[in-house]
């Protein structure tokens, strides 16, 4: 009897393991297309202020309202902009954390806009994940509008892109 009850027990563990990760892979093909969408605070520093060549230095927090690969998730994004001429070059990175703990991070640039611009054009690559995102491959184009004064401003974000895991 106890022979029995030990197979019983694993074959239900083997079915129960069967249907998670099925569930699992379901939910995370290994390739395809993304939204993005996200809505976000942020704040922009000169650093000189007024200047017209200088560094600038940017952080926001975001939560996403995409569909897909990224849902659900909180992000950090950070950086620094160099402005010359009305124009600037924004660089930097954003971290994204998934309801479960796994992450990825972006690699950002932002195209040339107008210095004060309501809109920004930015593409993102994938640089590193963990867990589930371990090894991506993705990258990313959003459009954002931008609403505020540079030291409190609003941000939504909306955009596609494509992934590919191991």
């Amino acid at each position: 009897m106890r022979g029995w009850v030990d197979l019983s027990s694993a074959l239900a563990l083997g079915a129960a393991a069967f249907f998670a990760a099925s569930a699992v892979a379901g939910d995370l093909p290994k390739e395809g297309a993304f939204s993005i969408g996200s809505l976000g605070t942020g704040k922009f520093q000169e650093m000189p202020p007024g200047n017209p060549a200088m560094v600038g230095i940017w952080d926001e927090t975001r939560k996403s309202t995409s569909e897909g690969l990224l849902k659900d998730m909180e992000w950090r994004c950070f950086g620094a902009s160099e402005v010359t001429d009305g124009f600037k070059t924004p660089n930097g990175y954003c971290v994204g954390a998934a309801q479960d703990g796994d992450q990825v991070v972006f690699r950002i640039t932002t195209e040339k806009p107008s210095f004060g611009s309501e809109v920004e054009r930015e593409s993102g690559v994938s640089i590193a994940g963990t867990g589930k995102y371990k090894g991506i491959v993705a990258s990313y184009k959003d459009i954002c509008q931008i609403i505020g004064p540079a030291n409190a401003y609003r941000a939504r974000c909306l955009g596609e892109g494509t992934y590919k895991l191991p």
